[in-house]
Protein backbone atom coordinates (compact mmCIF):
# COMPACT_ATOMS: atom_id res chain seq x y z
CA UNK A 1 0.00 0.00 0.00
CA UNK A 2 2.10 3.00 -1.07
CA UNK A 3 0.46 5.82 0.22
CA UNK A 4 0.85 8.66 2.92
CA UNK A 5 -1.38 9.14 6.00
CA UNK A 6 -3.44 11.92 5.38
CA UNK A 7 -3.85 13.26 8.83
CA UNK A 8 -1.90 11.60 12.43
CA UNK A 9 -3.36 12.56 15.60
CA UNK A 10 -0.65 11.37 18.50
CA UNK A 11 -0.80 11.07 21.98
CA UNK A 12 1.90 10.06 24.53
CA UNK A 13 1.64 6.01 24.02
CA UNK A 14 -0.96 5.90 20.72
CA UNK A 15 -0.40 7.25 17.36
CA UNK A 16 -3.44 7.57 15.43
CA UNK A 17 -3.20 7.68 11.51
CA UNK A 18 -5.56 8.06 9.19
CA UNK A 19 -5.81 7.06 5.77
CA UNK A 20 -8.66 7.52 3.06
CA UNK A 21 -8.31 4.95 0.64
CA UNK A 22 -9.42 2.33 -2.50
CA UNK A 23 -9.80 -1.23 -2.55
CA UNK A 24 -6.99 -0.31 -5.59
CA UNK A 25 -4.59 0.70 -3.18
CA UNK A 26 -5.21 -1.52 -0.11
CA UNK A 27 -6.63 -4.60 -1.71
CA UNK A 28 -5.86 -6.79 1.52
CA UNK A 29 -6.81 -4.42 3.69
CA UNK A 30 -10.00 -4.08 2.17
CA UNK A 31 -10.53 -7.53 0.31
CA UNK A 32 -14.33 -7.50 1.30
CA UNK A 33 -15.14 -4.01 0.63
CA UNK A 34 -16.52 -5.10 -3.19
CA UNK A 35 -18.45 -1.56 -3.52
CA UNK A 36 -15.76 0.81 -5.21
CA UNK A 37 -16.13 3.70 -2.56
CA UNK A 38 -13.08 4.71 -0.78
CA UNK A 39 -13.03 3.89 2.79
CA UNK A 40 -11.98 6.10 6.06
CA UNK A 41 -9.28 3.48 7.31
CA UNK A 42 -7.11 4.50 10.85
CA UNK A 43 -4.05 2.70 12.20
CA UNK A 44 -3.93 2.56 15.34
CA UNK A 45 -0.03 2.27 16.88
CA UNK A 46 -0.11 1.60 20.43
CA UNK A 47 3.30 0.90 22.63
CA UNK A 48 3.33 -1.60 24.98
CA UNK A 49 5.99 -3.41 26.85
CA UNK A 50 6.62 -6.75 25.45
CA UNK A 51 9.11 -9.90 26.22
CA UNK A 52 11.74 -10.16 23.75
CA UNK A 53 14.31 -12.23 22.96
CA UNK A 54 17.73 -11.86 24.33
CA UNK A 55 21.35 -13.55 24.18
CA UNK A 56 21.26 -17.14 24.82
CA UNK A 57 17.69 -17.49 24.38
CA UNK A 58 17.02 -15.30 27.43
CA UNK A 59 13.93 -13.38 27.50
CA UNK A 60 14.14 -9.76 28.59
CA UNK A 61 11.40 -6.79 28.72
CA UNK A 62 11.68 -4.24 26.08
CA UNK A 63 9.13 -2.26 24.75
CA UNK A 64 7.12 -2.18 20.63
CA UNK A 65 4.27 -0.39 19.25
CA UNK A 66 1.24 -2.91 18.31
CA UNK A 67 -0.41 -1.82 15.27
CA UNK A 68 -4.43 -2.58 13.95
CA UNK A 69 -6.27 -1.15 11.61
CA UNK A 70 -10.19 -0.06 11.79
CA UNK A 71 -12.09 0.17 8.60
CA UNK A 72 -14.89 2.77 9.32
CA UNK A 73 -18.15 2.29 7.87
CA UNK A 74 -18.87 3.79 4.61
CA UNK A 75 -21.02 6.36 5.55
CA UNK A 76 -18.81 7.76 7.95
CA UNK A 77 -17.26 11.53 6.41
CA UNK A 78 -13.78 11.68 6.95
CA UNK A 79 -13.98 14.88 8.71
CA UNK A 80 -16.27 13.44 11.47
CA UNK A 81 -13.62 10.44 11.66
CA UNK A 82 -10.57 13.25 12.15
CA UNK A 83 -12.87 14.95 15.04
CA UNK A 84 -13.96 12.34 16.91
CA UNK A 85 -10.45 11.07 17.05
CA UNK A 86 -8.97 14.85 18.44
CA UNK A 87 -12.22 14.62 20.80
CA UNK A 88 -10.96 11.25 22.27
CA UNK A 89 -7.22 12.21 22.40
CA UNK A 90 -7.74 15.73 23.95
CA UNK A 91 -10.63 15.27 26.26
CA UNK A 92 -10.18 13.62 29.20
CA UNK A 93 -12.37 11.26 30.30
CA UNK A 94 -14.26 10.63 27.29
CA UNK A 95 -14.64 6.64 26.64
CA UNK A 96 -14.13 4.96 23.70
CA UNK A 97 -17.50 4.30 22.93
CA UNK A 98 -18.58 7.35 23.66
CA UNK A 99 -16.36 8.73 21.15
CA UNK A 100 -16.96 6.10 18.12
CA UNK A 101 -20.32 4.90 19.04
CA UNK A 102 -21.21 3.03 15.50
CA UNK A 103 -17.97 0.82 16.06
CA UNK A 104 -18.65 -2.24 16.95
CA UNK A 105 -17.02 -3.41 19.95
CA UNK A 106 -13.73 -5.54 17.97
CA UNK A 107 -12.89 -2.62 16.25
CA UNK A 108 -13.53 -0.70 19.57
CA UNK A 109 -10.96 -2.99 21.12
CA UNK A 110 -8.70 -2.66 17.65
CA UNK A 111 -8.40 1.00 18.54
CA UNK A 112 -7.98 0.78 22.10
CA UNK A 113 -5.44 -1.97 21.94
CA UNK A 114 -3.64 -2.32 18.78
CA UNK A 115 -3.91 -5.66 18.55
CA UNK A 116 -3.08 -6.96 15.32
CA UNK A 117 0.57 -6.53 14.72
CA UNK A 118 3.06 -6.82 17.61
CA UNK A 119 6.80 -5.63 17.09
CA UNK A 120 6.31 -3.66 13.74
CA UNK A 121 6.99 -0.08 13.41
CA UNK A 122 6.10 1.92 10.43
CA UNK A 123 10.16 2.83 8.53
CA UNK A 124 9.04 6.17 8.20
CA UNK A 125 8.87 6.47 12.14
CA UNK A 126 11.90 4.20 12.92
CA UNK A 127 14.19 4.82 16.03
CA UNK A 128 16.71 2.40 16.49
CA UNK A 129 17.90 3.52 19.83
CA UNK A 130 15.70 5.85 22.36
CA UNK A 131 18.72 8.67 21.72
CA UNK A 132 17.98 8.65 17.85
CA UNK A 133 15.16 11.07 16.29
CA UNK A 134 12.01 8.96 14.93
CA UNK A 135 11.57 8.78 11.01
CA UNK A 136 15.53 10.12 10.86
CA UNK A 137 17.00 6.88 8.43
CA UNK A 138 14.09 7.31 6.60
CA UNK A 139 15.22 8.32 2.71
CA UNK A 140 13.35 6.44 0.51
CA UNK A 141 10.76 9.53 0.28
CA UNK A 142 10.50 9.09 -3.64
CA UNK A 143 9.07 5.67 -3.32
CA UNK A 144 6.45 6.04 -0.08
CA UNK A 145 7.95 3.38 1.73
CA UNK A 146 7.68 5.41 5.14
CA UNK A 147 4.36 3.39 5.45
CA UNK A 148 6.44 0.08 5.36
CA UNK A 149 7.00 -2.05 8.53
CA UNK A 150 10.12 -2.70 10.30
CA UNK A 151 10.94 -6.77 11.13
CA UNK A 152 11.73 -7.17 14.28
CA UNK A 153 14.79 -8.34 13.92
CA UNK A 154 18.61 -6.12 12.94
CA UNK A 155 21.88 -6.84 12.33
CA UNK A 156 24.83 -4.26 13.41
CA UNK A 157 28.31 -4.38 14.46
CA UNK A 158 27.64 -5.18 17.52
CA UNK A 159 25.58 -8.22 17.25
CA UNK A 160 26.32 -11.48 18.54
CA UNK A 161 26.43 -14.35 16.53
CA UNK A 162 22.93 -15.50 17.31
CA UNK A 163 21.38 -11.49 17.08
CA UNK A 164 23.13 -12.03 13.22
CA UNK A 165 22.13 -15.45 11.97
CA UNK A 166 18.45 -14.83 13.59
CA UNK A 167 18.44 -11.28 11.30
CA UNK A 168 20.55 -13.61 7.85
CA UNK A 169 17.48 -16.49 8.90
CA UNK A 170 14.43 -14.28 8.33
CA UNK A 171 16.07 -12.31 5.65
CA UNK A 172 16.61 -14.71 3.27
CA UNK A 173 13.40 -16.67 4.08
CA UNK A 174 11.39 -13.38 3.38
CA UNK A 175 13.67 -12.33 0.28
CA UNK A 176 13.11 -15.94 -1.25
CA UNK A 177 9.02 -16.03 -0.97
CA UNK A 178 8.08 -12.42 -1.16
CA UNK A 179 11.18 -10.21 -3.16
CA UNK A 180 8.86 -7.58 -4.36
CA UNK A 181 7.69 -7.46 -1.05
CA UNK A 182 10.80 -7.07 1.39
CA UNK A 183 14.18 -4.66 1.17
CA UNK A 184 16.71 -4.86 3.05
CA UNK A 185 18.32 -1.40 4.19
CA UNK A 186 22.09 -0.66 5.88
CA UNK A 187 22.68 2.72 7.39
CA UNK A 188 25.59 4.41 9.19
CA UNK A 189 25.05 4.86 12.87
CA UNK A 190 26.93 6.67 16.18
CA UNK A 191 26.74 4.47 18.44
CA UNK A 192 27.34 0.65 16.50
CA UNK A 193 28.78 2.18 13.59
CA UNK A 194 26.13 0.46 10.94
CA UNK A 195 23.46 -1.49 11.20
CA UNK A 196 20.73 -3.40 8.52
CA UNK A 197 17.10 -3.89 8.53
CA UNK A 198 14.46 -5.17 6.46
CA UNK A 199 11.30 -3.39 5.64
CA UNK A 200 8.30 -5.04 4.77
CA UNK A 201 5.45 -4.11 2.41
CA UNK A 202 2.10 -3.11 4.49
CA UNK A 203 -1.11 -5.79 3.43
CA UNK A 204 1.12 -7.97 1.20
CA UNK A 205 1.06 -11.50 1.69
CA UNK A 206 4.69 -11.03 3.77
CA UNK A 207 3.19 -8.61 6.16
CA UNK A 208 0.26 -10.92 6.74
CA UNK A 209 2.58 -14.10 7.34
CA UNK A 210 4.82 -11.91 9.74
CA UNK A 211 2.32 -10.61 11.10
CA UNK A 212 0.78 -14.15 11.73
CA UNK A 213 4.03 -15.15 13.38
CA UNK A 214 4.93 -12.75 15.68
CA UNK A 215 0.88 -13.09 17.30
CA UNK A 216 1.35 -16.14 18.18
CA UNK A 217 2.35 -16.82 21.51
CA UNK A 218 5.84 -18.86 20.54
CA UNK A 219 6.76 -16.61 17.90
CA UNK A 220 9.85 -17.44 18.35
CA UNK A 221 9.28 -21.28 17.54
CA UNK A 222 7.02 -19.98 14.85
CA UNK A 223 10.25 -18.68 13.05
CA UNK A 224 11.79 -21.90 13.92
CA UNK A 225 9.25 -23.63 11.76
CA UNK A 226 9.78 -21.67 8.62
CA UNK A 227 13.39 -20.95 8.22
CA UNK A 228 15.60 -24.28 8.72
CA UNK A 229 18.82 -21.73 9.27
CA UNK A 230 16.60 -20.02 12.71
CA UNK A 231 15.84 -23.71 14.06
CA UNK A 232 19.43 -24.88 14.00
CA UNK A 233 20.68 -21.73 15.09
CA UNK A 234 18.33 -21.44 17.89
CA UNK A 235 19.44 -25.51 18.51
CA UNK A 236 23.12 -24.57 18.81
CA UNK A 237 22.66 -21.42 21.18
CA UNK A 238 21.09 -23.26 23.47
CA UNK A 239 23.64 -25.79 23.07
CA UNK A 240 26.53 -23.76 23.80
CA UNK A 241 24.63 -22.32 26.80
CA UNK A 242 24.71 -25.61 28.49
CA UNK A 243 28.13 -26.45 27.50
CA UNK A 244 28.98 -23.00 29.29
CA UNK A 245 26.72 -23.95 31.96
CA UNK A 246 28.19 -27.13 32.86
CA UNK A 247 32.35 -26.08 32.26
CA UNK A 248 32.71 -23.08 33.63
CA UNK A 249 34.51 -20.07 32.52
CA UNK A 250 37.99 -20.43 30.09
CA UNK A 251 37.01 -24.08 29.56
CA UNK A 252 37.80 -25.54 25.89
CA UNK A 253 35.58 -28.00 23.88
CA UNK A 254 36.95 -29.99 21.27
CA UNK A 255 35.88 -29.69 17.42
CA UNK A 256 34.96 -33.19 17.24
CA UNK A 257 32.12 -32.02 20.53
CA UNK A 258 31.47 -29.29 18.37
CA UNK A 259 30.87 -31.60 15.20
CA UNK A 260 28.66 -33.77 17.01
CA UNK A 261 26.06 -31.33 18.02
CA UNK A 262 26.08 -29.78 14.60
CA UNK A 263 25.04 -32.89 12.98
CA UNK A 264 22.58 -33.82 15.62
CA UNK A 265 21.28 -30.76 14.47
CA UNK A 266 21.55 -31.34 10.53
CA UNK A 267 22.12 -34.72 10.27
CA UNK A 268 25.06 -36.47 9.83
CA UNK A 269 24.27 -36.79 5.62
CA UNK A 270 23.93 -33.34 5.60
CA UNK A 271 26.18 -31.61 2.53
CA UNK A 272 29.63 -30.57 3.68
CA UNK A 273 29.48 -26.90 3.27
CA UNK A 274 26.48 -26.71 6.10
CA UNK A 275 28.14 -28.44 8.25
CA UNK A 276 31.37 -25.92 7.82
CA UNK A 277 29.04 -22.63 7.86
CA UNK A 278 26.89 -23.95 11.25
CA UNK A 279 30.42 -25.40 12.99
CA UNK A 280 31.39 -21.85 12.47
CA UNK A 281 28.53 -19.99 13.83
CA UNK A 282 28.48 -22.44 16.76
CA UNK A 283 32.38 -21.87 17.68
CA UNK A 284 31.44 -18.17 17.89
CA UNK A 285 28.80 -18.71 20.16
CA UNK A 286 31.38 -21.03 22.47
CA UNK A 287 34.11 -17.79 22.14
CA UNK A 288 31.46 -15.46 22.76
CA UNK A 289 30.78 -17.70 26.34
CA UNK A 290 34.24 -17.67 27.01
CA UNK A 291 34.86 -21.13 25.63
CA UNK A 292 37.48 -22.46 23.11
CA UNK A 293 37.78 -25.45 20.73
CA UNK A 294 40.86 -27.15 20.79
CA UNK A 295 41.37 -30.27 18.32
Amino acid sequence: MRVHAKETVETEDRVFSVYYLSQEEAPFLLEDVCDGKRRVCVRSDVKKEIEVLGKGLRVRKSHAWYQAWVIFPKDKPYEDVIEDLYRYCDEDGVDLKDAFPYLSDQDLDRLKLGNECKCLSTYGKYQPTTFDERGQYFTDKDDSADTWLVLPFMKSRDSNTLESETYRGAWEYLRLNWPESVKELTFNHWACGWFNLVIIEPQSEAHRKVQQMLNSEDRFDKWAEESEHIRVVYQLSQDAHNMRESLGDSSSVTQGEVHDMVTSHIGYDAPEEDLVEFSDILTNMLEELGLYTTA
